[in-house]
Formats: C-alpha cells, structure tokens, sequence
C-alpha cells in the first residue's frame, strides 16, 4: 500500500473512533436527562418514529397518576450534537388525546407519531400493569410510582429496625 491510501485509512479509522466516543456522550446525555424527567411522574416512556433512511425523532412522555402529560421533550437532529429539547404544547394534556387528531400547533407530525407511541406504551400499561417492559428495542418504560414505594418501604424497614 502506497501513503496515500494509509492515511485514507488512517482518516476513515480516526473519524469512526470519533463518531463513538460523540455519540456515547449524546446516549448519556439522554439517559441523564431522562433520569430527571422520570423523578416528574409517575410513568415514563421513550417512543420513536421515523426510519432507517429519513431522520428519527425521539419521545419522551411522562404522566402522572391522574394521566395528565407533566413533562414532554423530544430528541432530533442530524448531529451527535442533538439533544433533548422540551415540547411544552403537550404538559397538561390527557394521555388519551397525545396522538390523536391533529398535533398542536408547533408539534410537527413526526413528533405527534413520536409522542403517540411512547403514550401507546404507557395506555398499554395502564391496562395491563403486569406488563413492564415492551420488546421493542426502541421503547422503554418505567413506574416510578412501583420504584419509590419500594424504596419507603426500604427506608421504613431500616429505620425500624435502629
């Protein structure tokens, strides 16, 4: 091999390790921010529409015992640089309604079929709470409400036991 293709291949290499390291520092940002979005209510779901070949928006709905939407944030971009940005039309609406009809306004119809789908999974749930995790690869849900009653029954039990 001659220089010149080396240092192709040096470039090509040295750009995928790039393209790694940036897009695990945007898959942290996500879950870290979906962490703090999860102490909101009390079911929280990650929905995604798009393809493979067009541009994916990502959803993250989160309800509270009463099924009304408190928080709703949305991840889309063509860079690594992409992160979770608020979509305050959707805080107050009912569960039922996120992805019915017409999207508010300012919600583009990618992000309505976004927010639908993670507000399927959370409707899903609702309806069968023995379900807790959805096979699909790009969804994910968590009852907070089940984590922290747990954690006060802990926290119960070893203050009792002192």
């Amino acid at each position: 091999m001659d220089s010149g293709t080396i240092a192709i291949l040096v470039a090509l290499i040295g750009a995928w390790a790039v393209q790694i390291v940036l897009s695990s520092q945007q898959m942290r940002r996500f879950h870290r921010r979906s962490q703090v979005l999860r102490r909101l209510g009390s079911h929280m779901a990650t929905g995604v529409a798009g393809t493979m070949y067009r541009r994916k928006v990502y959803a993250v709905l989160v309800v509270d015992a009463d099924r009304k939407v408190v928080a709703a944030e949305q991840l889309s971009g063509f860079t690594v640089a992409a992160r979770l940005k608020p979509v305050p039309q959707l805080v107050g609406l009912d569960l039922d309604v996120v992805g019915k009809g017409e999207p508010p306004a300012g919600v583009s119809a990618k992000q309505w079929a976004a927010f639908d789908h993670s507000a399927d999974f959370i409707r899903n749930h609702l309806a069968n709470p023995k379900v807790v995790r959805d096979l699909r690869p790009s969804t994910t849900f968590v009852d907070t409400s089940r984590r922290r009653a747990a954690r006060s029954v802990r926290a119960a039990a070893g203050t009792a036991s002192q």
